[in-house]
Order: structure tokens, then sequence, then C-alpha cells
């Protein structure tokens, strides 16, 4: 049999070295707090507490118990405090496919807000666009940031950001290049000539 309850007004009583003080902070009536204690002597088979006019005052077998059990009370009610304080908060576990220069030079600082609540677990799938949709759609990933939109007929999206694309080539490439005006066709063509003088 668990005396849990038993054991936590004990803690109380304990404490307050009063009975009425002690059902009050438990919201019992006193009573009740009186039948936990009976309960926990005969448990314990000594008495906890002499009876005085204004309180009680603990035995020898009182300071033992409260030596051995408060500790845990204490630690069972602050897990309790904290369940309830994260209910209506956001937590679990939430996995993320992503390409790993995104996530990590844009998407880093909302990722860190997130870590931030402690009750939030995150892990992370880093590949290219087919590892990305694959983990979508396997469901080892619940939510992807991906460089192309995704099959409509599959998934929901939401454009985050836009890429912005910058033309790299070495020096000697680019003086040939330098005052053209870049038109699509013209970077197609130049591109294939480029690579046909560096072939050469």
């Amino acid at each position: 049999m668990s005396y849990l309850t038993q054991l936590k007004t004990f803690v109380e009583v304990y404490r307050c070295k009063n009975i009425t003080k002690a059902a009050a902070n438990l919201g019992l009536s006193q009573p009740s707090v009186t039948s936990h204690i009976q309960a926990m002597e005969a448990v314990v088979g000594k008495s906890l507490f002499e009876r005085k006019a204004r309180g009680v005052t603990p035995t020898a077998a009182a300071h033992d118990l409260a030596l051995q059990v408060s500790g845990h009370i204490d630690i069972l009610e602050q897990k309790i405090m904290s369940i309830r304080a994260r209910s209506d908060a956001a937590h679990g576990t939430v996995n993320i496919a992503g390409p790993a220069e995104y996530i990590s030079s844009v998407s880093g600082p909302q990722i860190a807000n997130l870590l931030q609540s402690g009750n939030v677990n995150l892990v992370l799938h880093i590949g290219n666009k087919v590892r990305i949709f694959d983990a979508l759609q396997s469901g080892t990933a619940d939510i992807a940031i991906a460089a192309s939109a995704p099959d409509p007929a599959l998934f929901d999206s939401l454009v985050l950001d836009k890429e912005k694309l910058i033309l790299v080539m070495n020096r000697l490439h680019g003086r040939e290049i330098k005052d053209s005006a870049i038109t699509a066709d013209y970077s197609q063509a130049t591109m294939s000539l480029l690579m046909m003088k560096s072939c050469l």
C-alpha cells in the first residue's frame, strides 16, 4: 500500500509543528490531517508527535522519519510543479530536415529561440533535396526547409526566403566578360565557351 499522501501530510505537520496550520497549507480538514498522522504512526509503530496546547512537538521517531523522506517528498512536488508549468507550453521532439548551410547560417537563431524554452527537443536531418523530401514522406521529419518547391499534391508549403545567386569565376575568365551584359542566353553561351577554353 502507498502512503505517499500520508507522508506528505506528515512532512507538512513536522515543518509547521501545528496540525491546524498544516491542514490549511494542504487544503485538508483538520480531522483528515489527524487521520493521516495516525496512519503513519500505525505504519512505523511509534508515536510521531506529542500533542501540546499550541501545536505538536516531533518525537525522535518523527525526526528520523522526516530525515528519511522529506527530501524525496520535495523532489516529487517539484516534478509535479514542473509538469503543471509545462502543460500548456509546446513540448516534445521536433524533427527538422533541411540543407546544412541554410539551417546553420539562417535558421540557427530561430532554432536557438525554440530550444530556450527548455520544453522542445530538436533533431536535425541534414541532406540534399532527395533526402529532405524522403524524410518528409517517410515521416522521419515533421517539417522541412527546402530550396525547391514540393509537390503540392503531397505537401503544404510556405515561402520563407528567397535565394540570391552570385556568378563566381576565376579572374582570367572574369576579365573576358567584365563589361558584358549578362542575360540567361548570354550566360549559357559564355559559360559553354569558357568551359571549352578551360579544357583546352
